[in-house]
């Protein structure tokens, strides 16, 4: 009889790379004595340097605290798949005395080790597929550990596939990964910038016909989305090579609309609001903005603030693991969070990140001079188009970040670099747009700094 007992490694798929998943490979001898070999994917990612080869295991000796903790659950899930794996050819060469197939190896760690879902008759991995299924579970390494996409993520995976869908239901075909190439690109943005869309208004622009069509922003993040669909199916080797030349697949140009935010007079004049009984959405959508307009937390921290979020004792001060970077931050508590914090019991109010941007709107529609008429000129398809809006209209909860941004650097003078470590912000060019400097208030900031200077030097 053939030697039952497999021969199982676990190796990096990506070891050049600054973080990788972690692969098994799986040979053992078939009935007819020839070498099978099977690669699956364990769904553990690790940073390379913490990979120990030699030992097929995640480094623990020179890691303290959560990160020592969260590599040793690493090591204990690939325990857990190796012992499950001998389990398995054990109890299938008792039962039938011979070794499996490759396909029943592969049925075994897909459907019953990994619990991918019921099989489907003759099914490949598709696009579509792999946007439903396994985008949701896409992590990513951060210092603290492996962290998972998070809601919103997803969901704007799902929407990039559905556009995709469309596309290709319009042309009776199914788009796959082999598809998604330099003239797919042309002809999908082509598509995007004559589609018309309904949407919310200050996202998008009003056509003849009473629809909105996508902006050129829009646009732009779809193909972010898709290339980080199609980069994690390289790294899940689900694709051997991505099908374009990534150096041509950029998104469109950003149309860098000069989005508002609320300077401090306005915060403290939405904060000197009231709201009567029946009004309790708005004062909710109004304490939650403010405290993101003061903190710089996203809505998404907001709404897990009450199970993540540490308030020091003094109450002066909170920290909060971000979900979206991972990362740890301590931020100032700076009136009026205290008082919101201390009428919500320390426990903020949930409500939805789209029923907050409704009822922002509507909260900001009273604030004095926020009835004033906004001009936006955005791209839909190749043209340039302009739209008038109410300035309250143009508000939500993205702009209480947006405001936080603007204010620490412009109005208190903190260092923009500074401020990045609060709001997250990896990159300057993005952080720019949030800051708000145009080029007035760059030539109004040197000549008070330069006539600052020279009246020092005259006493």
């Amino acid at each position: 009889m053939a030697k039952k007992s497999p021969n199982i490694n676990f190796n990096l798929r990506h070891p050049d790379r600054k973080e990788s998943p972690i692969h098994v490979i799986i040979r053992w001898r078939s009935s007819n004595n020839a070498t099978l070999t099977y690669v699956g994917n364990t769904g553990e990612f690790i940073i390379t340097s913490e990979w120990d080869k030699k030992e097929q295991e995640a480094k623990t000796a020179l890691q303290t605290g959560k990160r020592k903790l969260a590599l040793r659950k690493i090591n204990k899930n690939l325990d857990s798949i190796e012992d499950q794996i001998e389990d398995y050819f054990d109890s299938y060469v008792d039962a039938h005395g011979i070794p499996p197939s490759k396909n029943e190896v592969m049925d075994f760690y897909k459907l019953d080790l990994k619990g991918e879902g019921e099989k489907e008759e003759n099914e490949d991995m598709t696009l579509q597929l792999f946007i439903d299924r396994v985008m949701p579970k896409k992590r990513f390494t951060t210092k603290e550990g492996v962290k998972k996409v998070t809601p919103q993520t997803v969901r704007n995976y799902k929407q990039t596939g559905r556009l995709i869908k469309d596309f290709g239901d319009q042309q009776n075909r199914v788009i796959n990964f082999r598809d998604i190439n330099q003239r797919f690109y042309e002809d999908f943005v082509t598509w995007m910038q004559e589609k018309p869309v309904r949407g919310r208004k200050e996202n998008t622009l009003e056509g003849e016909d009473g629809s909105y069509g996508h902006t050129a922003n829009f646009i732009g993040k779809t193909i972010n989305n898709l290339k980080s669909i199609m980069n994690y199916a390289l790294d899940q080797g689900v694709i051997d090579v991505l099908p374009y030349n990534p150096k041509k697949f950029v998104p469109p140009e950003d149309d860098r609309i000069e989005h508002i935010h609320l300077n401090i007079d306005q915060l403290d004049e939405m904060w000197g609001l009231t709201f009567n009984q029946e009004e309790r959405h708005l004062e909710i959508a109004r304490d939650l903005f403010l405290v993101s307009a003061w903190t710089s937390l996203r809505f998404s921290d907001l709404e897990r603030f009450n199970e993540k979020a540490r308030i020091s004792e003094d109450r002066t001060e909170i920290t909060i693991v971000t979900q979206k970077t991972g990362e740890e931050v301590s931020i100032p508590l700076i009136s009026p969070v205290p008082q919101i914090l201390e009428k919500w019991d320390f426990k903020l109010p949930h409500m939805f990140n789209q029923k907050a941007n409704k009822h922002i709107k509507a909260v900001a529609c009273r604030l004095k001079g926020f009835d004033r008429v906004q001009t936006l000129t955005r791209t839909e398809g190749a043209e340039r188009q302009t739209r008038k809006f109410k300035l309250c209209e143009l508000v939500s909860t993205h702009t209480a970040r947006r405001s936080f941004a603007t204010n620490f650097v412009r109005e208190f003078g903190v260092n923009p670099f500074t401020v990045m470590k609060l709001t997250g912000h990896k990159s300057f060019d993005v952080f720019q747009n949030y800051i708000k400097f145009g080029s007035e208030d760059i030539k109004n900031e040197i000549n008070e700094k330069v006539q600052q200077r020279r009246n020092s030097q005259t006493h």
